[in-house]
């Protein structure tokens, strides 16, 4: 009872800011184009380090326990590492451990059946 009182009571909506959507695509389109970058670098520390983000992010993808991906990499397109990551399961002597893990997460994410006497013969 509010003895004939009136209230008046105003909310706040937060919208999303003009164009996120957009920016967000731009940076997920940046960080893409940087691993992929770095997939493709002369040096082997970028490789290695584009390598584990990228089967970081696909170990989460595919619901791997204690790993969660991350919100600003879901629209990555990860066929675009796959002239990259593809060869790599046939070259074994000049890629480490890290960067075969990345390029198999990746054959399983992407379900490529046509790699599967490559990642096959890894297993032997």
């Amino acid at each position: 009872n509010r003895k004939g009182r009136t209230t008046k009571a105003e909310f706040m909506v937060q919208r999303k800011p003009p164009y996120h959507g957009f920016e967000m695509f731009l940076n997920c389109l940046d960080r893409q184009e940087y691993l992929f970058y770095q997939l493709t670098a002369s040096t082997k520390d970028h490789r290695l380090d584009a390598a584990r983000n990228i089967q970081n992010e696909l170990s989460s993808r595919m619901k791997h326990p204690g790993r969660a991906p991350a919100v600003h990499l879901k629209d990555l397109d990860y066929t675009r590492f796959v002239p990259v990551l593809i060869p790599w399961l046939k070259d074994r002597k000049n890629h480490g451990a890290n960067e075969m893990a990345a390029a198999i997460d990746l054959v399983g994410y992407l379900k490529l059946e046509s790699e599967r006497e490559s990642v096959e013969a890894l297993m032997e």
